[in-house]
Parts: C-alpha cells; sequence; structure tokens
C-alpha cells in the first residue's frame, strides 16, 4: 500500500492516460482477488488467537490458517484461469484494450502471494515480533518500489515496470510468509479443522467483498460516463488516501488485540472504559489525519506531478475525506461485534452498505460523475453506521461517550460538505482554519485519552 503511494508519480510523469487506467484496473482486479485468496484469515486469527490458551494449540491453529491459504490458492488459481478471460471480456470494452493473458493473470498471482503474505504478518503482530514485521514489510516496500522504477525507465509507457513488480515482489513475499509460518505453525493436514476454520472467515469474507464494492466499483461505472483524464484524477487522490486507510489498518492492529485483551479479563460482553480509551484516541487521530493530509496533499501531488490535469482532483478532497472519517465509527461497533462472533450479523450491516452503494453511484454518477460516486459513498458510510450502530447492541454492550465516539466524525463530515458547498474548489484557506479548529477542540475533549493511549502502546 505504502509503495503504491510512493510510485504514484512515477506512474503520472511516465505514463500515458489510457496506460495508467489500464494500471488501475488490474490493481484493482489484484485486489478482488487477493480477498478471495486470504479468506478473511488473517482477522479470524487474531480474533482466536487471543481466545488460545497454550503454546502448542496456538501453533496448530497457525498451521490451520496456513494449510486453508494454500488450499484456497489452489482453488482460486485454477477458477480464475479458467473463467478469467470471459470476465474481462465482460467488464471492459475493447478500447481500453484489458487483457487477462498474461497481465490479468499475473495480477491474481500477486494477489495470492500478498493474501499469504498479510496473514504472515499478523501472525508476527500476535507473536510480538514487530522487529520482523518492520523488516519484512520494508523488504516488500524496497523490492516492489525499485523493480517499478527501473522498469518505468527501462520500458516506458508501458505496463511491464508496474506489473512485474509486483509480481517479482509478490513471490520473493511469498517465500518469507512461508518462512513465518514454518517458524510458528505446527501442520496437521486435518480437513476437520478446514472446515470449522473455511465456515468462520465466511461471513469475513463478505464483509471484506462489500468493502471493495463500496471502494472500488464506482471507477467501473465512471469507466463509462467521465473522460480518461477524470477518472486517472480521481483514482490518484483516492490512492493517496491509501496513506490513511495504512494508518488506519494500522492502528486497528494495535488497538483491537489490546482491546480484545480487556474484555476478554472483564466479566461481561461490553466495553469499558480502558477500551473506550483506545477507541477515542483512534477517532481523535483520525480527524487530525485528515486535517493534516487535506493540506498536505495537494501541495505533495503539485511538487511530484507534472501533468495539471491531475489538479482537478484536489476539489473532490472535502468529500472524500469525510468518508474516511467515518471509518472510526464503523472499527468501534465492528470490534464489539467481531469479538462477541456475531459475523452473520456483521455481515447483514455491510451488505446493506453493497445495496446502497449500488443503487445510488448507477443513480448519481450518469448525473454528476465523480461528485455522484463522491455523495454515494457518504451515504453508504451513514447506512453501514446507522444499522451497525442501531444493530450491535443486540450483540454486546456498547457504553460510551457518543460525541467522542459519533460526534467528532459527524461534525468533520458537515464542515466538510458546507465548504464544498461555497468554495467549489480548492481553497487552501478553508483548510487551514479547519486544521486549527479540530486541533483546539480535539486538544480540549481528547487529551486525556490520548496520553492514556499513548503510555499504555509505549508500554508493549
Amino acid at each position: 500500500m505504502l509503495a503504491g503511494i510512493i510510485l504514484l508519480p512515477f506512474y503520472t510523469n511516465t505514463l500515458h492516460a489510457e496506460v495508467y487506467t489500464q494500471l488501475l484496473f488490474y490493481i484493482s482486479i489484484s485486489l478482488f482477488c487477493q480477498m478471495f485468496f486470504s479468506w478473511s484469515t488473517e482477522t479470524v486469527f487474531g480474533i482466536e488467537f487471543s481466545r488460545l490458551k497454550t503454546k502448542p494449540e496456538a501453533r496448530v491453529f497457525t498451521g490451520t490458517v496456513f494449510e486453508l491459504l494454500l488450499l484456497m490458492g489452489f482453488i482460486w488459481i485454477v477458477l480464475f484461469s479458467i473463467f478469467g478471460n470471459f470476465i474481462f471480456k465482460a467488464l471492459f470494452n475493447h478500447n481500453l484494450n484489458m487483457q487477462f493473458w498474461p497481465w490479468g493473470f499475473y495480477a491474481v498471482i500477486t494477489a495470492m502471494c500478498n493474501a499469504v503474505f498479510k496473514t504472515s504478518t499478523t501472525v508476527l503482530i500476535y507473536q510480538q515480533q514487530a522487529q520482523r514485521f518492520l523488516f519484512l514489510n520494508g523488504i516488500n516496500f524496497i523490492l516492489t518500489v525499485s523493480i517499478a522504477i527501473i522498469g518505468l525507465y527501462l520500458y516506458p509507457n508501458s505496463l511491464y515496470g508496474p506489473l512485474y513488480a509486483r509480481l517479482f515482489s509478490g513471490i520473493v513475499i511469498l517465500g518469507m510468509a512461508v518462512l513465518v509460518f514454518k517458524t510458528y505453525a505446527q501442520f496437521t493436514l486435518s480437513i476437520r479443522k478446514w472446515i470449522p476454520l473455511f465456515k468462520m472467515c465466511l461471513p469475513l469474507v463478505g464483509i471484506v467483498f462489500s468493502g471493495w464494492i463500496i471502494g472500488q466499483v464506482d471507477r467501473y461505472f465512471l469507466l463509462h460516463h467521465v473522460s480518461t483524464a477524470e477518472l486517472n484524477a480521481y483514482d490518484l487522490i483516492l490512492k493517496c488516501f491509501f496513506g490513511i486507510e495504512f494508518l488506519q489498518n494500522s492502528l486497528s492492529a494495535v488497538i483491537y488485540p489490546r482491546v480484545f485483551e480487556l474484555w476478554s479479563s472483564s466479566a461481561t460482553a461490553s466495553t469499558t472504559t480502558d477500551s473506550n480509551r483506545y477507541f477515542n484516541a483512534f477517532t481523535a487521530l483520525n480527524i487530525l489525519m485528515l486535517c493534516v493530509f487535506n493540506l498536505a496533499v495537494p501541495a505533495f501531488i503539485k511538487w511530484l506531478v507534472i501533468d495539471p490535469a491531475y489538479y482537478i482532483s484536489f476539489n473532490y478532497l472535502g468529500l472524500l475525506s469525510g468518508t474516511f472519517a467515518a471509518r472510526s465509527i464503523i472499527y468501534f461497533f465492528q470490534a464489539g461485534l467481531l469479538y462477541s462472533k456475531q459475523n452473520r450479523q456483521l455481515l447483514r450491516f455491510h451488505f446493506s452498505g453493497i445495496a446502497a452503494e449500488l443503487v445510488l453511484v448507477y443513480i448519481l454518477i450518469p448525473l454528476i460523475g465523480i461528485f455522484g460516486a463522491i455523495v454515494a459513498s457518504l451515504a453508504v458510510r451513514f447506512v453501514q453506521t446507522f444499522t451497525m450502530g442501531l444493530g450491535a447492541s443486540s450483540a454486546f454492550v456498547f457504553k460510551y461517550n457518543r460525541f467522542k465516539i459519533l460526534g467528532l466524525p459527524a461534525l468533520f463530515i458537515a464542515v466538510n460538505s458546507i465548504c464544498i458547498i461555497f468554495f467549489s474548489r480548492y481553497t487552501i484557506a478553508v483548510y487551514c482554519i479547519q486544521l486549527l479548529g479540530f486541533s483546539i477542540l480535539i486538544y480540549r475533549m481528547y487529551r486525556n485519552e490520548l496520553q492514556a493511549v499513548l503510555k499504555a502502546l509505549l508500554k508493549l
């Protein structure tokens, strides 16, 4: 994810508009395939690992996870190999020249490698191997960036550099992932263990699928309603948001184990004052990150991207950041539902988001183009948070300060929505005032939580 952000200027400055569009869809297809290869084992591993009492149990469970990954890898490679060409012909028109062989197949292989690697890094997190985690991710980053840059200059305006970089680095990290599992796993090759794990992961796969639909499907609609230049600019700014998503995922990866541990030691299935501190701090940090992001990214793009056609993406920043502000609420309710193993209920909430997304993008994109896609995403976040908050209390007791969890993100979304109405073009002064205002508010209301959580994390 971080490598993709670093490579954006190289992509925009060396690839023609059509090739950049091809690349964005190959990456999108790879992300789609990855969720089936991983089968949400990285999420289930974290939930179940915190419940295991002995080291032998943990080793057997880790081995079962790896065995299921290999099985899913074999099944999906066969299926995508058979049906991939048909899917590509159905999704893309001839003008874009999208090909399953070889580029689409390379995207599938890359997805499998990344899926196994991601789960192996989750194993390292729960084994408290932070240095190994950083080392392996560092190798992945260096390989992807270096091979891509060399390829872009050896084969300018082609897919060779970007896609071979993802493929070759993927093969290397797959080998490293195998070594991680070999170190921490005990293999049993037991179908009796695979089936329960498969069923446990199934609802979570649906949740990840809903995330892909909400995060990616708008491009497939926009392809038929906006110019390639507009689509590329929109995709560029969304890829910059990968940085925010990476930080959100990293924070959740740190917070969830601590919170699950607190809940395990509690006699009741409910949030506690200590666990709420983590989520309050998450909310505050998320809003601060978005305020800084809205100021820094336009400067970053202008400094590194030569083509001014990409600068129109600045106008979308405020509303897009609102969709990421709402994610802290989703993480809060999702933690309780995951811990209480209410995966099917969680799946229903996410599928309500899929339905809303598909209906809204189908209606709004032909009417107002890219802004239609963004409005649809905001509406979907509202549907998800409302239904999840309304229904989650029946499975898990949520006691929390409503402003600190719900109010601050809602205020951020409201402020940015109003700014879009009065300032249709990106205005740096508006976002400077936002940063100042939210910094003061967060300092006054969240400083105790931020200090407490920082001290707790430094002890890890």
